[in-house]
């Protein structure tokens, strides 16, 4: 699918080493829970955008502060920053 995109996907173990070694956790978070949308097929999420949505759970920026988002927004986060090279 990704010859398809207007905008090509990123090599998501290279987050970090894109980011001068530091996991860019607030701009994931944003990206991912639909506050920073890159609608690069014609629309948001449909599919299973509604499974990220809430926020209940406090996540700590790169900077210290928490970003409050949902559970399975944490544990993308989490599950990304485990496969960074």
């Amino acid at each position: 699918m990704a010859p398809v995109l207007l905008i090509q996907p990123s090599d998501l173990t290279a987050l970090s080493t894109k980011n001068d070694g530091k996991f860019p956790v607030y701009r994931i978070v944003k990206r991912i829970d639909g506050r920073d949308p890159l609608v690069s097929h014609g629309s948001d999420m449909p599919v299973y955008g509604w499974f990220f949505e809430g926020a209940g759970v406090a996540i700590p920026a790169e900077t210290g502060q928490p970003i409050m988002t949902s559970q399975p927004v944490v544990d993308l986060v989490d599950w990304l920053r485990s496969i960074q090279d």
